[in-house]
């Protein structure tokens, strides 16, 4: 038996929890063979200790992006939804993209709205870096976790990369 939560499917017998971490609170929604659903949990009380080692290790991406994720994930999604998140994930820390770009890169010129539907539809902040695609505009564009969080990330990725003074 499965319900949804938050638009997420979430298997019985699974679960859902909220761990307290350096960059606020993480809610994490645990799937049948993987993590289906991370993001930021404002407002929600912090204290499941299953999802505690996860939140470490989401506290440590945002630290050295490098470092990568060691939990299984679902991905989910549609065919498309799946090959730009696919293409996200090869966008190098500290960089960022316009959604016309990996429209292109996709070899689907033209269709910057149908990726910015796809990168919107990410469920797994962090380990599918949705936060470095920006509209062609200039700005930071729409983010399901806030401007703000957006903007932060980013500049914590350009320092990384400053610092290690790899181009």
């Amino acid at each position: 038996m499965e319900t949804v939560e938050g638009g997420v499917r979430v298997v019985v017998g699974t679960g859902r929890g909220v761990r307290e971490g350096g960059w606020g609170r993480w809610w994490v929604v645990e799937g049948e063979y993987g993590l289906v659903g991370i993001g930021w949990a404002e407002g929600e009380d912090a204290g499941s200790t299953w999802v505690r080692p996860v939140g470490v290790a989401l506290d440590r991406i945002v630290e050295d992006p490098a470092v990568g994720f060691p939990f299984p994930v679902e991905f989910g999604g549609t065919s498309f939804q799946r090959e730009v998140w696919q293409s996200l994930r090869g966008i190098p820390c500290g960089e960022t993209r316009t959604y016309g770009e990996l429209a292109a890169q996709l070899g689907r010129p033209g269709s910057a709205r149908a990726v910015a539907g796809a990168v919107a539809a990410n469920r797994l902040a962090l380990v599918i870096p949705c936060h470095r695609v920006i509209p062609a505009s200039g700005g930071t564009g729409g983010y399901r976790w806030g401007g703000d969080r957006k903007r932060d990330l980013l500049e914590r990725e350009r320092m990384i990369v400053e610092r290690s003074g790899k181009p």
